[in-house]
């Protein structure tokens, strides 16, 4: 088992495919959240102002870990309208859920790294 901030304490590898769930729930609507929510600790939700701290940081660093053909596949909810606003020109698929779910994304090592100076 890794225990590891991020990327901190990952071997030196790579990895054909990194799924990931952060925290991305933006300031303002933490303190909007239903009940359940607010159940949770606050680190495995909060995100920072825009909600997009983790993700900034996962998108900066996941092409070092990635594969030729890598891909990344991370979940943002309903942060994903941030996280186009903050990133207009990186094309991220967005996947097509069953359930209704939605706000998960995925990128490529090759156009995460095309895209870098905006991460």
């Amino acid at each position: 088992m890794i225990h590891s901030d991020l990327f901190t304490n990952i071997p030196p590898k790579k990895y054909d495919l990194i799924i990931t769930n952060p925290p991305y729930v933006d300031q303002k609507t933490l303190g909007m959240l239903p009940k359940e929510y607010q159940m949770e600790p606050v680190i495995s939700l909060s995100a920072g102002e825009d909600g997009l701290k983790f993700i900034k940081k996962i998108l900066r660093y996941s092409s070092y870990f990635l594969s030729e053909n890598g891909l990344l596949i991370c979940e943002v909810g309903e942060n994903i309208m941030n996280l186009f606003s903050r990133f207009p020109k990186v094309n991220f698929k967005i996947l097509k859920l069953k359930n209704k779910g939605k706000g998960v994304f995925c990128i490529g090592k090759r156009q995460i790294f095309e895209n870098q100076k905006f991460f």
